[in-house]
């Protein structure tokens, strides 16, 4: 069986994800971080590329298999199929997902930014899903979700859901042509 690929952002309702690649994952609200917390780690593996991760403080989030992207291959290790820690690595997204696919350790993976990580895996035909929280915040410049991202795809929506009284969660499954 396929593992399924979910793409999880938080964006601003003008579709922002950060003001740039540097900031700090401190402008969602409470509620989504425990949404976060709580679905990537029953996932038990999360991908992001290397500047999202730095924003995350640089630290492994707990209970999960942090796999950073990286073009920077004098960091990259090899994948053990370790439970926590991080998995620095320069694989392609189809290469990256045969990897996990073959460990057999894993149903679900998150997909978590940043833009160009978001666009590589929908441009590589890998996402499955969209988990997608609207914050209450307008972003005047900075990183849309999607970099890179020239197409055009359609959603079915599977879930809408207040996560607080201000904010709330899109859940979508892509449609496969």
């Amino acid at each position: 069986m396929a593992m399924k690929k979910i793409l999880i952002a938080a964006i601003s309702i003008n579709g922002m994800i950060a003001e740039n690649s540097g900031q700090l994952v401190d402008w969602t609200s409470k509620e989504d971080k425990i949404f976060f917390k709580e679905k990537t780690r029953d996932s038990g593996v999360v991908v992001f590329g290397n500047n999202t991760f730095r924003t995350f403080g640089g630290n492994p989030l707990p209970e999960r298999l942090n796999v950073v992207m990286t073009k920077n291959l004098g960091i990259t290790s090899e994948y053990h199929g370790q439970n926590e820690g991080v998995w620095y690595t320069g694989e392609s997204p189809h290469g990256l997902i045969e990897i996990l696919e073959n460990s057999g350790k894993y149903e679900t993976c998150f997909i978590c930014g940043g833009s160009q990580i978001y666009s590589l895996f929908l441009n590589a035909g890998l996402i499955d899903e969209f988990m997608v929280t609207i914050e209450p915040i307008v972003i005047g410049c900075g990183l849309n979700l999607f970099s890179e991202f020239q197409s055009k795809i359609s959603l079915k929506l599977l879930e809408k859901k207040f996560i607080n009284k201000d904010s709330i969660m899109l859940h979508y499954k892509l449609l496969k042509d």
